[in-house]
């Protein structure tokens, strides 16, 4: 039986598998497989000294330009991103540095929509918790 205050499922990576824009199916690399993104949640440890480090400095009557919230979103996946599986570019496997993350979220802006809306769903990353 799984207990309310045992949330360290919140602490695993969960694997987003990539869903080809145009298709609507699982992107496949080159053997067929499909690419996926291992991401931390927003309400794990990292998620929450990362949000933290990132507005640090902030005032609160600070106005924060779209371009400034694209960049520190993009920091905040870069740092949430745990491996890649499958993914490749140019036929080359990606490794998962924040620099790499960084630049594949900033330069692909529908991979960015569908890490964007995967971490915000805390559902995502209780899905493990199993109920008796």
């Amino acid at each position: 039986m799984a207990d309310i205050n045992d949330l360290s499922v919140l602490q695993t990576s969960i694997p987003l598998v990539l869903v080809n824009p145009k298709t609507g199916e699982d992107y496949l690399n080159d053997d067929e497989k499909p690419m996926t993104i291992h991401l931390h949640g927003i309400q794990s440890k990292l998620g929450t000294t990362a949000s933290k480090e990132i507005r640090s400095g902030d005032r609160a009557d600070k106005k924060i330009s779209e371009a400034e919230q694209e960049k520190r979103f993009i920091d905040l996946f870069a740092r949430l991103t745990d491996k890649f599986e499958n993914l490749q570019l140019d036929g080359k496997p990606l490794k998962a540095t924040h620099k790499t993350a960084s630049e594949l979220y900033k330069g692909s802006p529908w991979i960015y929509g569908q890490v964007f809306e995967f971490i915000g769903m805390t559902s995502n990353h209780l899905g493990n918790l199993q109920s008796d």
